[in-house]
């Protein structure tokens, strides 16, 4: 499901992946999104985190991720 596709990488089945940080440059890069209306409305995954944010808040989107996220810290493989 967050396979890159091969047309467009920063895309995978439904999703906006942020591997390279070109979705939300200031957001983790481990986030994925669903974006709908246009962009208003968002669905932020980020399994390092534990961390599902819904948001129907369509400006300044990438600072809600970014301070919701430097606010939860990942989880470290082996934990």
């Amino acid at each position: 499901m967050w396979t890159p596709c091969p047309v467009k990488p920063n895309y995978g089945l439904s999703w906006w992946l942020n591997d390279d940080r070109t979705v939300w440059p200031a957001a983790p890069a481990t986030g994925r999104c669903a974006r709908g209306n246009g962009g208003a409305h968002l669905l932020w995954v980020d399994p390092a985190r534990d961390l599902v944010i819904s948001s129907r808040w369509g400006a300044e989107v990438e600072s809600l991720l970014a301070e919701i996220s430097a606010a939860v810290e990942p989880n470290l493989p082996g934990e």
